[in-house]
């Protein structure tokens, strides 16, 4: 990445530091001084003339906006940015505002709509690579930067960096259309003066588009993102579910990933049968949520409550009816005996009883239903009161200990 060269007008710097602004509205005046003329000759040019009906052309006064809030968010860059070179960029600006506004005007959400948007934006915005060239230089060893690193080639702007780019851009649109937010800062200027997007939400989109692509395309080994969000994938699903059900959780999550990697070899040739135009998390609960099983469990569940209105009592209807495990097991008998707690509940009773007495007693009546514990009964008044820092204390300890998964649901 190189800065622009120091042409003779002066820069932003010597600019404005004669110019007096103490809020918001005196800085947009201080920049429409400036840039006003350069926005406005702009503007005319990609403004049909019969549409020209107002004294203040709506697009010259939100590329004003935007250039505002730029400069101001990127005053390190001043003394390099010089009044010619803003100018060259102004265009470029121009054209990324009138985007924004297709966006947010726009209510489709069909894949070709929201692909033609994304390859659009791709060609406007030419610092979106940019991202990925921060990933590389981290200084700290992340995820991130060894996948860019080992995978991607600089500069980052065709081949696989560009397949990602597009699909992190497609979640973009997608996300833009759903929110319609028009009041944060959306665009900023690298530090060579090219348009790129500002913000968390295009570079969670990246991430997650990145670890995707390497997942599926190139080394399945290398699924961290998947990895770090499986165990949560499997609470989700597993408090949904009642305890004796606990392993179907871990199957439904199996084969969500499955799937995946089923469709590897024609995600790329085919747009419709892999798309996934939101975060990850969002795909995958939505692909869980409507998985078979899911549904025929809460077939037979609700096949359940009607046995027991039939039969009157809950020992006479037949339990069989309910399992997910195959038909290999042994009959149930009326008399069921209780199931062995899981390996969740034992972890969390194991870290529960090295807390003090009152959380210990707090959390085996309030989510155990265990009234033998040890200890004098709590009433209700206190039970209000250290309900919130017992919960601080189990889980400030399970992740000491690393098991914040066993707190997250």
């Amino acid at each position: 990445m190189q800065y622009p060269r120091i042409v003779k007008s002066p820069n932003l710097n010597r600019v404005f530091e004669n110019l007096p602004y103490r809020s918001a509205d005196h800085w947009l005046a201080c920049v429409n001084q400036v840039f006003g003329a350069a926005v406005a000759a702009h503007v005319d040019n990609v403004t049909p003339k019969n549409l020209s009906t107002c004294t203040i052309n709506p697009l010259e006064w939100q590329v004003m906006e935007e250039l505002g809030n730029i400069l101001n968010a990127s005053k390190n860059y001043w003394k390099f940015w010089t009044v010619e070179l803003i100018e060259r960029a102004i265009p470029k600006l121009v054209q990324a505002c009138i985007w924004k506004n297709n966006i947010l005007s726009e209510h489709s959400y069909l894949r070709d709509t929201v692909n033609r948007y994304a390859t659009d934006g791709l060609e406007i915005l030419s610092g979106l690579s940019d991202y990925l060239l921060l990933y590389s230089n981290d200084k700290k060893p992340s995820t991130r930067k060894a996948l860019v690193t080992k995978y991607l080639e600089p500069p980052y702007q065709d081949g696989d960096a560009r397949a990602i780019l597009i699909r992190a851009l497609r979640c973009f649109v997608t996300y833009r259309i759903s929110k319609k937010t028009k009041s944060e800062l959306l665009f900023k200027f690298t530090p060579d003066l090219r348009i790129s997007l500002w913000g968390r939400t295009i570079n969670k989109y990246l991430y997650e588009q990145l670890c995707l692509y390497i997942y599926l395309f190139r080394n399945p080994q290398e699924g961290h993102f998947f990895i770090e969000h499986r165990q949560q994938l499997i609470n989700f699903v597993s408090a949904r579910l009642p305890d004796d059900h606990q392993d179907l959780a871990e199957v439904i999550v199996g084969e969500t990933f499955d799937y995946l990697i089923k469709r590897r070899n024609c995600y790329c040739a085919t747009q419709d049968t892999v798309w996934i135009d939101t975060s990850l998390d969002t795909y995958f609960i939505g692909h869980i949520l409507s998985s078979k099983r899911i549904q025929r469990f809460w077939e037979k569940r609700r096949k359940l409550e009607a046995s027991r209105n039939i039969y009157g009592s809950e020992e006479d209807y037949p339990e069989d009816w309910i399992t997910v495990r195959p038909k290999y097991r042994e009959t149930y008998e009326h008399s069921v005996q209780a199931a062995e707690p899981n390996e969740r509940a034992k972890l969390l009773k194991y870290y529960i009883n090295r807390l003090d007495m009152p959380c210990k007693t707090y959390f085996q009546w309030e989510y155990f239903g265990n009234r033998t514990v040890k200890g004098a009964p709590l009433k209700q008044t206190e039970i209000s009161t250290i309900s919130t820092p017992c919960l601080t204390k189990l889980k400030t300890l399970l992740v000491n200990s690393g098991y914040y998964d066993l707190f997250v649901k």
